[in-house]
């Protein structure tokens, strides 16, 4: 069996390359997929913090008023 010339190995090579550039794009779709995902529920997850925030604060002033409305 003869040896592959150079432009062989590089004939056969080219469709190789081919699909790992394309799946390296699809890969680049989902981490920007992800990266969206993970922005959307940090955003999401601030939304919760001022209700979290007012209901503490309204417990602790209700808690300070008949704390200091019995004495």
């Amino acid at each position: 069996m003869a040896r592959k010339t150079d432009g062989e190995k590089l004939d056969d090579l080219i469709p190789l390359v081919a699909v790992l550039e394309e799946r390296v794009e699809n890969l680049r779709a989902v981490v920007g997929d992800m990266k969206r995902e993970l922005e959307e529920s940090r955003r999401r997850l601030w939304l919760i913090v001022p209700p979290l925030l007012a209901a503490l604060l309204s417990a602790g002033m209700t808690a300070a008023v008949n704390y200091f409305s019995r004495r």
